[in-house]
């Protein structure tokens, strides 16, 4: 399949589709573009960013900027702080112009020259905590929905309906770049919830075309066996891992895609837990430090790429060889499926008057419940035991109700660990045996119970803290929000 867009320019095949249900052949789309392009080409502005909600706008003046010969920036949100940042750089924000200038044809330029000289800049965390600025050809960008076709198989005729933005790499990639190049479709509008994909595709029933839907952990993990999706044949997910058991609940095949505003995609799977595959298009291996390194024909450069992630290869000499992933190696976190560097939320706190010191860490709510988990499980041993040896010993009938009610008190909570072993090995009735038996139990109730303490005693010293900063006046916690907004 031709993975180029210049194929449909004119073609009357159906491009997008509007909340209205009217619809944008390939044709219209690029008319569209050239129109935009002369008005653009107008302009002094040499950098524009571009943030638009609607992804049918916002694709007509991307291309329409580039042709323009334009760099376009693709900030992550359009907030005041962000505005402000780029107007002092006389970077602003680019907006359907008003047609002064005759397009009398279109005549857009897609040679190699022009793919490669086509700059698309995106935001992201560098690992020294500072944003920076990622640039992408147009020439690597379609080199990856190349390696997309390659590596995924769709039906010619599909729609793309996303709950991700198209502002993010891989909202771009797979809901715009990927149909405009091979001849398919995308709903115009970001959709929120879980019900309203399936509203959509409810009102898109009658073009008898199947979609595939583009989302995040964030949603997916959100998703109820009620909602059932129509005419779907797969779903993508990516910006973060997805959480175990969550297939399950939704009525198609997830794809997981792992990559990087720098490496583009890198690898994908289609079960929990399962090892990731990389693409067609890419190369990887792993450091001394089992760091992973990325070579591809669509990252932003064409050197090896060491990503700050920990894996662990099947081959270690196979540079197409699976791997499984073992978590960070900095600290760049993928939260919400939003990439968040904990060193520029410190300095961002850090600048706030009520702040002399700070330090950003990230529990994870899977291992903060494993260890509270694996305490309940200790002590339930330990209760179940206690009960045993009530029932299976040499004691009366009133020894044995003593014991058992110690044990039944400790479970209630209405004693401590503590006082339940001191009444334990302090009892003559029970033998020694039992009591060493007893105290091997209750050693692994403390161990337990003493790192899940510490993890919950953690938090709940941090959220004491943020708490008292914020109650230390309207302006402080004024700074937290904006700096929460900000980042």
């Amino acid at each position: 399949m031709s993975c180029y867009f210049e194929n449909y320019v004119n073609s009357p095949k159906l491009l997008c589709i509007k909340s209205d249900l009217s619809t944008v052949s390939f044709a219209s789309f690029w008319q569209d573009v050239a129109e935009q392009q002369a008005q653009i080409e107008q302009l002094e502005t040499e950098t524009w960013a571009l943030w638009e909600q609607d992804s049918y706008e916002f694709l007509v003046l991307l291309f329409a900027a580039l042709n323009a010969k334009k760099q376009v920036l693709l900030p992550p949100n359009r907030i005041s702080d962000l505005e402000k940042e780029l107007a002092e750089q006389n970077i602003y924000f680019l907006t359907r112009q008003t047609l002064q200038f005759e397009a009398s044809q279109i005549f857009l330029k897609f040679d190699q020259n022009f793919l490669e000289q086509s700059s698309v800049y995106f935001y992201t965390s560098g690992s020294t905590g500072q944003p920076k600025k990622i640039p992408r050809t147009l020439a690597q960008l379609f080199n990856e929905v190349a390696g997309l076709n390659e590596s995924f198989e769709l039906p010619e005729q599909a729609i793309a309906i996303a709950t991700v933005s198209h502002q993010h790499i891989y909202g771009l990639l797979f809901k715009l770049l990927w149909p405009l190049a091979s001849g398919r479709s995308f709903y115009q509008n970001q959709v929120a919830f879980p019900e309203d994909v399936v509203d959509v595709e409810k009102k898109i029933a009658h073009l008898n075309i199947v979609n595939y839907v583009i989302s995040s952990p964030a949603l997916l993990k959100r998703w109820t066996t009620d909602v059932v999706l129509q005419d779907c044949i797969t779903v993508y997910s990516s910006g973060g891992k997805l959480d175990s058991g969550i297939r399950p609940f939704v009525n198609v095949p997830i794809t997981e895609v792992f990559g990087s505003s720098e490496t583009g995609g890198i690898a994908h799977r289609q079960e929990d837990d399962a090892l990731w595959t990389p693409f067609s298009n890419v190369e990887i291996r792993q450091s001394e430090q089992q760091e992973l390194a990325v070579k591809a024909n669509h990252a932003c450069t064409q050197d090896w790429i060491l990503t700050g992630d920990k894996i662990e290869l099947v081959g270690l000499d196979n540079l197409k060889s699976p791997f499984k992933l073992l978590g960070r190696l900095d600290r760049i976190i993928k939260l919400e499926e939003k990439r968040l560097s904990l060193d520029a939320i410190e300095h961002k706190i850090l600048e706030l008057d009520d702040v002399s010191q700070c330090h950003v860490l990230v529990v994870e709510k899977e291992q903060l419940a494993a260890l509270n988990d694996e305490y309940d499980n200790a002590a339930s041993k330990l209760v179940s035991y206690s009960l045993k040896v009530a029932r299976h010993s040499d004691m009366t009938r009133e020894q044995a109700r003593e014991v058992s009610a110690l044990a039944l008190q400790y479970k209630s909570g209405a004693i401590t660990l503590e006082d339940f072993s001191r009444s334990i090995n302090s009892n003559k009735n029970i033998t020694q045996q039992a009591k060493d038996e007893f105290n091997l139990f209750a050693g692994s109730v403390k161990t337990a119970g003493d790192e899940a303490g510490k993890q919950n005693s953690l938090i709940a010293q941090l959220e004491s803290t943020l708490y008292g900063v914020a109650s230390g006046g309207d302006a402080a916690a004024g700074g937290i929000r904006n700096a929460t907004n900000a980042l």
